[in-house]
């Protein structure tokens, strides 16, 4: 966990123009069952509301995984 309390999750690697679909899910009966997906850096690397990543320019970014009041997130390395 950072000092926020967020998750942080392995570190990634794609190349520039390269996808990578991430996916998250909540297990809590009951619980809201929706997830939101962020880019720290929508310049170095995009997400779409699906969890789909692609990296568009070389760089570090984070993606987060909003559901349920948790934050999961994913340290992207976009290379050339």
């Amino acid at each position: 966990m950072d000092a926020a309390g967020h998750r942080i999750r392995p570190v990634l690697d794609r190349e520039e123009g390269r996808m990578i679909q991430l996916t998250a899910s909540v297990n809590m009966p009951g619980a809201d069952q929706s997830v939101t997906w962020a880019s720290s850096n929508t310049s170095v690397a995009t997400v779409s509301s699906s969890g789909l990543v692609t990296g568009l320019k070389t760089g570090t970014v984070r993606t987060a995984a909003a559901a349920d009041g948790n934050v999961y997130m994913f340290l992207l390395m976009v290379t050339a």
